[in-house]
């Protein structure tokens, strides 16, 4: 709204607002104060009421309030109900109620009431608009004002029906900060061939609504005002859904469709796109008809769409860059000084593309002091004052060092000055503060560069296990005294209570890890490469395993598997260090790490490795051994029949186990040919001409043709097959049939015919 108060100076304000705090009467003029407790808009409304009716004049009222309400802290809230008095039943209130009001009440948005559109402590909201006398109105009068209607959502196609021009380039004539109005685009579907307005569009809507609550919930105090009033809003969030055409399904030729559903949030002003929420669902290979032969996929849920974090964030920074550049433009007194110098920074921070300069801008000012025509105050540096504190290697408490550097870089130690000329800082002020913050980022970029913070955050995170440029399998299973130090003082039990030499080998898997400092201080990260941790137990499970099928059940030791198993995932710690290709990139928040705790992608690559997930799995694999010892596989070839007729050649991958395979006549299960073949191999053979099922197994550990492969097997069946005449030669290829091949069929060992 446009400005229709001024600001008195800050010294009749203070003057006025603690004389009236203080219940003192004054021998001067009387001030708004004076009347009544004005803590909320509805009590500030209520002391200019009466106000106006002493005859106090309206200028020196509107003032007044508004100074009272920019001290309060809650004069957004003050100026939108003004506002929503001024507009209340204008011209364009009445032409906007006839596209919102009642009878379209199927307009409505079912979205939660954010912590910006009502106060409930004070009954305050967005969308209301008091009783106020014709003495008020009249203060208030401006005919351009806008009322905040309800939450409802536009269709695209009505906007130039009802505001004369597009979306797209419709320009708001009075946008409020953070102010949001709903979009259904033109084209929207609720249905495969069904415009979102033309059918049934219930769950449409409900869609809609829920995206929208999930992004509210998540912002929280963050959270838009959602208007009815394209005037209003200084963002549009525009929904969009379609059904492409996918392809036709099986003999009842159903018609399948895909789904694709977006959420953008636009800068009204800027005409630009600030973030969007995208998700896409193809169907399956499978499906089913549930309406006039249409499949499609169902709505998400919010929560499972992959971008939604990122998309929050987006919305949050446009949201607190629209409140700041607001709070920006306003004249800094001593009730607001904080706040506004706060909101000039923030309008600063979007001006710059450094990262380190812009972390400064974004913390904000502390220590904020209004003396005549400067204002003082101190900002984070980040500096850790690396010179200050010596060397990192020659430190004899390295955690203390490094806590040292942590507290150092969360200081507000630049202290910086602003004048000011009618309220606003100078030019020639913020050009002086802009170089300072520069040259603040510049010594704190290369100290966050160098050796010794890289080092220390390392080692904070990733501690080396053992010393030594070469370390051996057994160092791990007995970690360094430093080591043990470290898990000792940490305050989280997801540290604290893991077994040493289960954190040592996930550590010791580590090929490289650096320091990323490029993106600025709030998003410091540690690119990792190491071993996975689930294959690393993977492989340390394989080979306790393989040692135990080549042993009879006596000469199994279970009684001491988590040693053994510790051992060998030492070993192979040590093995997949040389050849690690997992890439994992770990965000350092320093606020985060100086109270002992860390990120949860930290937390998600130290929980990965469920070593007694693993001890459990690999005692149920060793249960489920044969009693007697398994034995070598046999050579890859025919082992019995197979002799005359057609020539079939019997082909295995190289990703599968080795692989044992039976093929018998369909009609009378007579055994045609018994056969073993390695990953890689292929066997060729000769049958007769007809039908044939193929009988295979494969698994880990080969016993005999009794037992074949054990518990551990996969047994499996074709359908019957045709093997044609001589005149043909057949090539069967062991692998899924996703390619429409011969369908397979789960088998049990006991279908297999013994030789």
């Amino acid at each position: 709204m446009k400005r229709i108060l001024l600001v008195l100076t800050a010294l009749v304000l203070a003057l006025g607002c603690l004389g009236g705090a203080l219940g003192e009467e004054s021998t001067e003029k009387k001030h708004v104060s004076d009347y009544d407790i004005c803590e909320t808009v509805e009590g500030l409304l209520e002391c200019g009421e009466m106000a106006l009716e002493d005859g106090m004049p309206a200028k020196q009222v509107l003032e007044e309030m508004y100074a009272i309400a920019d001290a309060g802290n809650f004069l957004e809230q003050y100026e939108a109900t003004c506002e929503n008095i001024a507009a209340y039943e204008n011209k364009t209130y009445k032409k906007l109620q006839e596209y919102l009001g009642y009878e379209n009440q199927s307009q409505a948005l079912d979205v939660i009431l954010t912590p910006a559109a009502e106060d409930s402590d004070s009954g305050w909201s967005a969308y209301a608009c008091p009783d106020v006398s014709d003495a008020m109105r009249k203060a208030l009068k401006d005919s351009a004002a806008q009322y905040c209607f309800e939450p409802s959502y536009w269709a695209e196609e009505d906007f130039k029906t009802v505001l004369g021009n597009a979306y797209s380039k419709f320009v708001p004539s009075r946008p409020r900060p953070a102010y949001a109005c709903v979009i259904i685009k033109k084209g929207a579907q609720c249905w495969p061939e069904t415009a979102w307005n033309k059918g049934d569009n219930t769950d449409f809507l409900n869609a809609m609504n829920e995206i929208v609550n999930s992004i509210a919930i998540q912002l929280d105090e963050d959270a838009p005002v959602f208007t009815g009033n394209p005037h209003l809003a200084s963002t549009y969030w525009i929904f969009d859904v379609d059904y492409e055409f996918y392809s036709w399904y099986g003999d009842k030729e159903i018609k399948g469709y895909n789904l694709s559903m977006t959420l953008t949030v636009r800068d009204a002003a800027g005409k630009k796109d600030a973030a969007q929420l995208k998700y896409s669902e193809k169907l399956p290979s499978t499906i089913y008809s549930w309406y006039d032969g249409i499949s499609c996929p169902d709505f998400p849920d919010p929560y499972e769409i992959s971008n939604l974090d990122a998309t929050v964030n987006k919305i949050r920074a446009l949201m607190q860059k629209q409140r700041g550049e607001a709070a920006a433009s306003r004249k800094i007194t001593a009730m607001n000084a904080e706040k506004v110098l706060n909101g000039i920074l923030g309008e600063q921070a979007g001006k710059i593309e450094d990262p380190w300069q812009k972390a400064i801008w974004e913390c904000g000012a502390k220590d904020v002091e209004l003396s005549g025509d400067t204002i003082s105050f101190t900002l984070r540096s980040y500096n850790p004052d690396v010179k200050g504190l010596g060397a990192y290697k020659k430190a004899k408490d390295k955690a203390e060092w490094l806590n040292s550097a942590l507290e150092n870089a969360a200081k507000y130690d630049l202290a910086a000055t602003l004048a000011l000329e009618n309220g606003q800082p100078t030019s020639k002020s913020i050009s002086a503060l802009k170089k300072q913050v520069k040259a603040a980022a510049t010594a704190s970029k290369e100290a966050f560069a160098g050796d010794d913070i890289s080092a220390a955050i390392l080692d904070r995170l990733f501690p080396t296990p053992a010393a030594g440029k070469t370390v051996k399998a057994e160092q791990l299973l007995t970690p360094d005294e430093s080591f043990l130090a470290w898990l000792e003082s940490s305050r989280d039990y997801r540290l604290s209570g893991q077994d040493p030499a289960n954190l040592s080998t996930l550590f010791a898997s580590q090929k490289s890890k650096t320091l990323e400092t490029k993106n600025g201080p709030t998003a410091l990260a540690v690119t990792l490469t190491a071993a996975d941790p689930a294959a690393l137990l993977q492989d340390a499970s394989k080979a306790v395993l393989d040692k135990m099928a080549y042993l009879i059940d006596t000469e199994r030791d279970t009684d001491s598997l988590e040693e053994t198993l510790r051992g060998a995932a030492a070993d192979a710690a040590i093995a997949a260090k040389k050849n690690a290709k997992t890439k994992y990139e770990i965000p350092v928040d320093l606020n985060q790490l100086l109270d002992g705790d860390y990120s949860a992608e930290y937390w998600a690559y130290i929980e990965a490795y469920t070593f007694n997930d693993a001890v459990y799995s690999l005692r149920r694999s060793i249960e489920n051994l044969p009693a007697f010892a398994a034995e070598s596989f046999p050579k890859n070839g025919i082992m019995s029949g197979g002799k005359s007729g057609t020539e079939v050649t019997i082909k295995l991958p190289k990703d599968s186990n080795p692989t044992y395979m039976q093929i018998r006549k369909s009609d009378t299960d007579e055994l045609a040919c018994t056969l073993f073949l390695h990953p890689g191999k292929s066997v060729t053979l000769h049958l007769r001409k007809g039908f044939y099922r193929l009988y295979y197994c494969s698994g880990p550990y080969w016993y005999d043709e009794d037992e074949l492969f054990g518990d551990l097997g996969a047994y499996s069946k074709s359908e019957p097959t045709e093997i044609k005449g001589t005149d043909y030669t057949h090539t069967i290829t062991l692998q899924s049939t996703k390619d429409g091949g011969t369908s397979i069929y789960g088998a049990n060992k006991e279908e297999f015919i013994k030789p």
